[in-house]
């Protein structure tokens, strides 16, 4: 039975998602994910102004925050208002303090809401412009995520069909990309991208996959056969052991220490091949197990969180992304134990 990949949210669902949120009438009830929408942009401006501003921190913060609220559904218009109040607020400040002697309380008015107001409207005509062009890149983003080998039903009584090579693809290239400085240079902006609609991101599930558990999985096997495998002596240093142990521990309740496994992927050839087998397996299955419901698209995460907050934030149903962490942590922890077993030595005690 020949089946079709659902690829939601198309480039033309996300743009008219866009115009509802905009046109929610007042009296409509609280809407999380439009409050979300908001807080992204906010984000993404007053980034991108502290980031080419200089000194005046705290006037350039609200500024940037003022001028990104008539575009909070545009994260590159955010930006755009952003970098505009890096560039403009300190001349609007030496004018004001310096040449025209105006007081410290105008002063702030005109540097952070009058400054703010003015740039809002800046943006505000290419915002449209703008929104559809991260609409697109979160088509691509999910066409090639979801890219079929063969859409064929892969068992006679399972609607699961085989839609997983873009996601075993985007898998290996995020964990080669994060080794060699891709994943804040790419990953993360695209990743922002995802999470314009005020929704978690495609990406980021695959991030927390990919990078978080699979170094979760190599420290846990050190550690494991480091402390109770008697027949061979400890290899690991005491400074080894903690880092495997602060890896493991932040690795799973933050998501955030991806760093800790690579020198062991890179000194070892079994565990780094287990790495990327595991990227790629768990990525793809995540795919390939998600409901092809058109509301529930593929499905979505966030790294950075304790890993069951990102079961639980990757939908209704969870069972896919369960399965794939299990995959994600289990290859490599089997593979680094083999090769501790098979090929570590004892470090040599210096005296």
């Amino acid at each position: 039975m020949v089946r079709r990949a659902v690829l939601t949210p198309s480039w033309y669902d996300s743009t008219r998602r866009q115009q509802q949120y905009r046109t929610t009438p007042p009296s409509a009830p609280f809407d999380s994910r439009t409050t979300a929408c908001a807080v992204v942009t906010a984000c993404s401006s007053t980034t991108t102004a502290t980031n080419h501003g200089g000194v005046d921190t705290s006037s350039r913060i609200m500024a940037s925050v003022v001028a990104s609220t008539v575009v909070s559904q545009s994260l590159l218009a955010g930006m755009l208002a952003g970098y505009l109040v890096a560039r403009w607020q300190e001349p609007v400040l030496i004018h004001c303090v310096l040449i025209h002697n105006v007081p410290a309380t105008m002063t702030n008015l005109l540097a952070k809401g009058g400054v703010g107001a003015v740039i809002a409207a800046v943006p505000l005509p290419v915002a449209p412009l703008l929104q559809s062009i991260t609409a697109l890149m979160r088509y691509a983003i999910e066409c090639s995520v979801s890219m079929t080998t063969m859409q064929v039903q892969l068992l006679p009584s399972s609607n699961m069909t085989d839609k997983s090579l873009g996601a075993f693809l985007w898998g290996c290239l995020c964990c080669y990309g994060s080794k060699v400085g891709w994943y804040h240079a790419l990953f993360l902006p695209l990743i922002l991208v995802e999470m314009e609609l005020g929704e978690a991101s495609c990406l980021g599930a695959i991030d927390e996959l990919t990078l978080v558990l699979v170094c979760a999985g190599i420290c846990a096997a050190n550690l494991v056969s480091a402390c109770w495998l008697i027949t061979k002596p400890a290899f690991l240093t005491d400074a080894n052991r903690a880092l495997c142990w602060r890896a493991v521990r932040i690795n799973l309740l933050y998501g955030d220490f991806v760093e800790a496994s690579y020198p062991e992927m890179e000194q070892n050839v079994l565990v780094n091949i287990s790495g990327y087998d595991a990227s790629g397996l768990s990525s793809a299955l995540l795919v390939a197990l998600s409901s092809s419901d058109e509301e529930e698209g593929l499905p979505k995460s966030l790294a950075y969180l304790p890993w069951p907050v990102a079961v639980l934030l990757s939908g209704t149903d969870w069972r896919p992304m369960v399965v794939a962490s299990m995959v994600a942590f289990g290859i490599p922890f089997i593979a680094t134990l083999l090769n501790d077993i098979l090929f570590k030595k004892a470090p040599i005690k210096q005296e």
